[in-house]
């Protein structure tokens, strides 16, 4: 123990005598921990985030492809018809939905906005166990032609 203790007092002095290469040492040791760490929690906050509703590892995407324009591998969403069909015809899942983005413009007090957001069948939040904050989600009557149009909104960067 008495040697370890002589050898950290030299290291330290050996140190204190080549200030430059100590002070490039410890800026060098402190930009990679620093770069370090914000990679890591970038990777944290996108990577290994659950996903925000009830049981993410149940749910997926199905896509069409279209074999007789020779486009296999080529995903496009489903048309509506389509997706009907699958929702009647299935016995896989439990319950299927459907979402696209959209661009939507909206006007208040005379100034014009354009937003993005999805366009969701009426069992969409139900699906992902999402419930409102403030007043209601869409529901299954949603869905019918003659029923009134709905609107949910969500805070700046809140996602489903």
């Amino acid at each position: 123990m008495k040697s370890l203790g002589l050898e950290v007092r030299h290291g330290f002095r050996r140190l204190r005598l080549a200030r430059g290469f100590s002070l490039f040492s410890i800026a060098t040791l402190a930009v990679g921990i620093g770069a370090t760490t914000a990679i890591y929690s970038v990777i944290q906050a996108t990577l290994y985030q659950p996903l925000p509703f009830v049981e993410p590892e149940r749910v997926m995407n199905i896509y069409g492809s279209d074999f007789a324009r020779q486009t296999s591998g080529r995903q496009y969403a489903l048309s509506m018809p389509d997706f009907e069909d699958l929702r009647t015809q299935q016995a896989t899942f439990t319950d299927v939905l459907a979402w696209g983005r959209i661009r939507a413009t909206w006007s208040t007090a005379g100034q014009t906005v354009m937003t993005f957001g999805e366009a969701v069948t009426g069992n969409y939040f139900t699906v992902l166990g999402v419930g409102a904050a403030l007043g209601r989600t869409l529901q299954a009557d949603d869905d019918r032609p003659d029923a009134p149009r709905v609107v949910v909104l969500s805070p700046p960067g809140l996602r489903c």
